[in-house]
């Protein structure tokens, strides 16, 4: 059960997956698993906010800068105040794009980092790029603003 609701849920090893009717807003959840062996023992483990249902992803990553070197750019930005941040990820294309998906990831950092090194430039080149912040459960904006151009030296 989830909150009282009784749920369906499947077991592959010591892995389940719960099936779930209808959406359950954002938020912890309190859940009763009750498990029944092949002769018939039953056997149950209640706990509290075991769930967490969380599709919010980190707000965008603002205040970008570049600061070229004459064989890299140092990427810095502000962080993003989310509880549940992770990290973020760094992303680079020759012309701007508005979709994570159009770019190439170049690199990653973790939630205290505010800044990356991308030292995989052809020299002279214009690059744009976007940072972008993830959480504990890999939500992320996929929809950004890329930031340029920058060239190297």
């Amino acid at each position: 059960t989830v909150n009282g609701t009784a749920r369906s849920a499947t077991v592959t090893g010591t892995t389940w997956r719960l099936s779930l009717l209808t959406t359950l807003a954002e938020g912890f959840y309190d859940v009763t698993a009750r498990a029944t062996d092949a002769v018939g023992n039953v056997g149950v483990d209640t706990t509290t906010n075991e769930l967490e249902i969380d599709t919010t992803a980190p707000s965008a990553v603002t205040g970008i800068v570049f600061i070229p070197a004459t064989d890299s750019i140092l990427i810095q930005w502000t962080a993003v105040i989310a509880a549940d941040l992770n990290g973020y990820r760094v992303y680079r294309s020759e012309v701007p794009f508005t979709n994570t998906g159009d770019a190439s990831l170049v690199g990653s950092t973790g939630a205290a980092v505010t800044k990356f090194r991308d030292k995989t430039l052809v020299i002279g080149q214009t690059y744009y790029y976007a940072v972008v912040a993830y959480d504990t459960l890999s939500n992320v904006l996929t929809a950004v603003t890329s930031v340029g151009p920058t060239a190297t030296r």
